[in-house]
């Protein structure tokens, strides 16, 4: 009990005290001068009730305006006890996406050979998430146009050779490389993918497409096949892998690309050395055997003083040489 609530029981105690006495006083044989005094503590005590009952009514007021504060303030603290821990939980999953996210983009990162990498980011996928089969398709370009290979598979009865190659725009894998959008399918047509083990065979109902993106292009497309429907932290780690993957095929493609630009130029530096090859050099090649000929030709070249000396000795000795057949003959005619 609170110090207001003590304070006003004493002051309804003395009021009921005063009413009291005053009652009994004047129902007693009192004389007319004891009356007005008598009069007077029945009035104190009858005021005192009345300002008792109107401070208990305003002091429960107050107490219920504070009990609802109160348990509005509790409320409030559970709500943002509430969105603390959502964003907590929130912050958790981004993390963990973010590092799934990481690990399936290090792996291309690391690779040396798409189909290897593909598939390491099948088997990664299937730990996290509950797949049944599932395809990373990869872009290439004919004469007849796009088409989609199967790098690798996961879980998968065909032999990798037996994976379709469909075009874009053709098929749902197709489809999906085409309109650069994932899509997700709950229901499956019929025999559209068959799982088949040792206990039999089974067709999954859901479906998912993801388009690998760089730069505004479909580098390659994962289909994934699952029993159970993908859920929404699934297709955010989905939606957050398109770019990443994208961006390291794109890195190893161009990797792939430099490393046999740089052994061709180790042929042709190869067959620059080789002079029974050079005639099969392209012109550049053959420009570059030019320079090191008359590299070569400046290297050998006699300096002129040389040349003209050597020629001077020459002379003088034809002339010696005819001067000592002049003399011989004339003592001849002698």
């Amino acid at each position: 009990m609170n110090k207001s609530k003590i304070l006003l029981l004493v002051k309804v105690l003395i009021s009921i005290s005063f009413l009291v006495i005053g009652i009994l006083t004047l129902t007693s044989n009192t004389s007319n001068d004891s009356k007005p005094f008598i009069m007077g503590t029945i009035i104190i005590g009858a005021l005192g009730l009345i300002i008792s009952f109107v401070e208990s009514i305003t002091i429960n007021k107050e107490r219920n305006v504070a009990l609802k504060s109160l348990e509005e303030g509790k409320l409030l603290i559970t709500e943002k006890d509430e969105e603390i821990s959502k964003i907590n939980n929130e912050v958790k999953e981004r993390r963990l996406l973010a590092e799934r996210t990481a690990t399936l983009s290090k792996i291309l990162q690391e690779a040396d050979d798409i189909k290897i990498a593909s598939a390491s980011i099948l088997e990664t996928i299937a730990k996290e998430i509950e797949i049944c089969q599932g395809v990373l398709y990869v872009t290439d370009e004919k004469e007849t146009g796009k088409f989609l290979w199967g790098a690798a598979a996961y879980a998968y009865h065909k032999l990798e050779s037996e994976i379709d190659q469909p075009q874009f725009g053709v098929g749902l894998v197709g489809q999906t490389a085409q309109e650069k959008k994932s899509l997700y399918i709950n229901e499956l047509p019929n025999g559209y993918i068959d799982v088949v083990s040792g206990l039999g065979k089974a067709q999954p109902s859901f479906l998912a497409l993801i388009p690998l993106m760089y730069s505004g292009e479909v580098l390659g497309v994962i289909e994934l096949a699952s029993f159970s429907e993908f859920k929404d932290k699934d297709k955010e780690l989905f939606e957050g892998i398109k770019d990443a993957l994208g961006a390291g095929i794109h890195f190893l493609q161009q990797s792939k690309v430099l490393n046999r630009y740089e052994s061709e130029i180790e042929a042709l530096k190869s067959q620059v050395t080789n002079p029974v090859l050079t005639e099969a050099l392209p012109e550049e090649s053959e420009l570059i055997i030019e320079e090191e000929i008359i590299e070569d030709s400046n290297e050998n070249e006699i300096p002129e003083e040389i040349e003209n000396h050597e020629g001077t000795e020459e002379v003088n000795s034809n002339e010696n040489s005819e001067g000592e057949e002049t003399e011989d003959e004339i003592q001849k005619e002698d």
